[in-house]
């Protein structure tokens, strides 16, 4: 796995339509000033607009509130940023939250002393929120006249290979990497490309200071929202698909392609050889074609 260099600039997302989820601070924000730096015209969806103060007075962006764990607001972003533009180009589905709930806490009911559900407020923004949000771009896509559109999706600190107490959280961050990886050969089908951006510990709203100063104190590589914002830009324009970029220190590196190229090592031989044989099986023909 060798670094990748970034562009300073990219004209190629000029007059795109560009949807970004949590735009309003963090990496989210800073996507959006990149793509307006470019000549792109951002919608930012969040639940909160983003301060004056952050972003240029300019026609090339507008605000949404949106709920993404909500359906209808999902729908309706979608729907009114088409009305508005009679086209979507680009998919930036990075609404996200923390491990807010304790999965492990248990909670009763008042009044039978029954054992509650955990509440699965994680699940429902960073994986159902996500799919329903690829979901209604699929949709949207169809309608636009263009040669090719993408989907990039945030997966903070690949936590498929951190080993932290945040089950909620990773199980989500799991599931995007796996949802990736199902629909990126059928993707294509439909002019769509889909990709990952997976930064490590990032400056958001996310990085409180109490977790900053542990993370210094441990000499873990920090990235500027700058930076993931680059990454992901870069994946909405290089024409790739199905790959996954690690950002850590502000530097990129792509591990789709290293996963594959060393899977004997990790898998075994055999194992490899089942593996090739297994990915030529269509399991599964949906009626959509994804």
């Amino acid at each position: 796995m060798s670094e990748i260099k970034l562009p300073s600039s990219y004209p190629s997302i000029a007059n795109q339509v560009v949807i970004v989820t949590g735009g309003s601070s963090g990496i989210g924000l800073a996507t959006v000033l990149l793509c307006i730096q470019n000549g792109a015209r951002v919608v930012i969806a969040d639940l909160c607009p983003p301060l004056p103060s952050n972003l240029p007075n300019s026609p090339l962006w507008s605000f949404t509130k949106t709920d993404v764990a909500s359906w209808n607001e999902l729908s309706q972003l979608f729907r009114t940023t088409y009305e508005q533009h009679n086209r979507i180009d680009i998919l930036v589905a990075n609404a996200g939250v923390g491990e807010v709930e304790d999965l492990f806490l248990d909670e009763f009911d008042e009044s039978t002393g029954e054992l509650q559900e955990p509440k699965h407020t994680v699940l429902s923004v960073n994986l159902l929120g996500v799919i329903n949000s690829v979901k209604l771009a699929a949709h949207y896509f169809q309608k636009t006249l263009a040669v090719w559109f993408l989907i990039v999706l945030t997966s903070p600190t690949l936590t498929a290979y951190l080993n932290e107490c945040l089950p909620g959280y990773q199980a989500a961050k799991h599931g995007l990497l796996g949802f990736m990886r199902a629909i990126r050969k059928t993707a294509p089908r439909f002019n769509v490309s889909i990709n990952m951006v997976a930064p490590w510990m990032t400056m958001s709203a996310l990085m409180t200071p109490e977790l900053l100063t542990k993370v210094k104190a441990a000499g873990v590589p920090i990235n500027e929202a700058t930076s993931v914002a680059q990454a992901i830009v870069f994946l909405a324009t290089c024409g790739w698909n199905g790959k996954t970029l690690f950002v850590a220190g502000n530097s990129c590196t792509e591990v789709e392609d290293a996963l594959d190229s060393t899977r004997p090592l990790w898998l075994g031989s055999a194992n490899d050889e089942a593996w090739k044989k297994a990915e030529k099986v269509q399991y599964f023909e949906s009626r959509s074609g994804w």
